[in-house]
């Protein structure tokens, strides 16, 4: 919560977040921590905190789409079919797959449980597996251990 992050002055009023400049009462009810400068001008130049904060939301879905997108389109989906045409694997072998991803997704909850890592290192994290999960199984030469690692990385990136 914000409470913690309130700025004082010596005299004990309520600074802006971004000016340290005091805030008047009906700012403070806002919940921004901002005054009404630094709202209007949050971004820049007339680029308010509320096109500010709606713009970032949309990026950060549209990179998570993407990101999400690119792992079912290009590992999870391509997975079964890659396997089998070119490695000859039958469905004991896929299923020994699954069946170690599920354990180890399980494993990496629990960890990722106890680490208690912020959500922006989590968030940083993920999209780096997303990227090495995609490049493990695109890049060639195609080998059964790269497509596996490539899986699993895929699956994992999801959890986080």
């Amino acid at each position: 919560k914000r409470e913690g992050k309130l700025s004082r002055k010596s005299t004990g009023d309520v600074c802006c977040e971004k000016c340290c400049g005091s805030l008047t009462a009906q700012q403070r009810q806002y919940g921004t921590l901002l005054c009404d400068s630094c709202y209007d001008n949050f971004g820049g130049q007339r680029y308010s905190f509320k096109s500010y904060r709606l713009h970032t939301l949309v990026g950060f879905c549209a990179l998570a789409m993407l990101l999400e997108s690119s792992v079912n389109a290009g590992v999870i989906a391509a997975f079964q079919p890659v396997v089998v045409r070119h490695f000859h694997w039958d469905s004991t072998e896929i299923a020994t797959v699954n069946m170690a991803g599920a354990g180890l997704a399980v494993f990496i909850s629990v960890c990722l449980a106890q680490l208690r890592l912020p959500e922006r290192l989590q968030a940083a994290g993920a999209a780096l597996i997303y990227l090495a999960a995609v490049l493990m199984f695109t890049l060639p030469p195609l080998e059964p251990w790269k497509a596996v690692v490539g899986l699993m990385l895929g699956l994992k990136a999801q959890i986080l």
